[in-house]
């Protein structure tokens, strides 16, 4: 019995390590796929994508998106419906991107597949219980601006809800599992909610622990995650350097000018792109056909002058200190 026991733990550690070098291996060939976008590599870019939905269960639809639109620029029909399908299949709109599609495969074919009969194979419930969440959300909020004042004149009011929000997520986390995009059609549901709980320096931390295991399993975007953790932080305190992104004569800074090396180890961790490889992407003028390259990093600022960005870095920094000291 005992050798039975050491035999099953044993194969059930070498799954998990197998399932923990698929997900590095999806999200590597995601990074280098989205920058072969970058440079115009489309038909690499293809390759990649299909090599990464080999390693993955439940792609995320950035990179189905992604997927789709190389389809169609190189005019691979078949691939443009297999991934046409996935994304109907989670019912998700596809009119931002029909434009960009049509342009290399025709109208006619693009209609054609409109008219298929596509089953959803979400949990419509499930994403429905998650959606009256962001309603009560919104619906407080909306009274707040009703009514005047802001955040702190109705901070009791808008704490209580969102505490209660976070109740009813972490219950149907429990019951009905996590909510990926396979599972409910969109993951990123969960951000404003879960972003505005945020906002109480005492829930501030609620749900990392989760999401970062998500996360480094593949099932949440990890963007999203880091988003969510360096939200209502100092940018001396951010750990993923998701956003704030300025760029002084082609080279990229977070945090201030802060050492990237620790940024990347922390964003490796999780599987997200180093800063380089961000800046390549956000410099990209791709987003314009319709690509994301790089889901939730922002580019904030862009200056030709060093001492001119300096000055304004400067003058953030004592913006902030004001901030924080009042």
């Amino acid at each position: 019995m005992k050798n039975i026991l050491i035999i099953l733990f044993c194969l059930f550690y070498n799954f998990a390590i197998s399932q923990t070098q698929n997900i590095d291996k999806y999200f590597d060939n995601i990074n280098k796929a989205e920058l072969a976008i970058a440079k115009s590599d489309y038909k690499n870019a293809f390759k990649l994508y299909k090599k990464a939905f080999k390693n993955h269960d439940e792609p995320f639809n950035y990179d189905y998106q992604n997927a789709l639109l190389c389809s169609c620029q190189l005019g691979k029909k078949q691939s443009v419906k297999m991934y046409f399908i996935a994304l109907k299949q989670r019912d998700i709109d596809l009119k931002k991107i029909e434009k960009h599609c049509v342009k290399n495969v025709s109208e006619t074919y693009w209609n054609e597949l409109e008219q298929l009969n596509i089953s959803i194979t979400i949990d419509t419930i499930y994403r429905q219980e998650l959606v009256e969440i962001l309603r009560k959300d919104q619906a407080v909020r909306n009274y707040m601006y009703s009514v005047g004042g802001n955040y702190d004149t109705h901070q009791d009011s808008i704490v209580h809800v969102d505490s209660l929000n976070m109740l009813a997520i972490k219950e149907l986390i429990k019951i009905k599992g996590f909510p990926t995009d396979g599972r409910v059609g969109n993951s990123s549901i969960l951000l404003v909610p879960i972003l505005h709980n945020r906002q109480s320096p005492n829930l501030r931390n609620d749900l990392d622990d989760l999401l970062y295991q998500q996360a480094k399993l593949g099932n949440f975007l990890p963007s999203v995650f880091a988003k969510l953790h360096d939200e209502f932080v100092t940018n001396a305190d951010t750990k993923y350097a998701i956003e704030h992104q300025i760029i002084i004569n082609g080279q990229s800074f977070f945090d201030y000018l802060k050492n990237e090396v620790e940024i990347n180890i922390r964003r490796s961790k999780v599987n997200i792109a180093s800063m380089e490889a961000q800046r390549i992407k956000l410099s990209s003028d791709k987003r314009v056909e319709g690509y994301i390259l790089a889901p939730y990093g922002t580019l904030i600022l862009s200056f030709g002058d060093e001492n001119e960005a300096q000055t304004l870095i400067e003058s953030f920094k004592k913006i902030e200190a004001e901030y924080l000291n009042n």
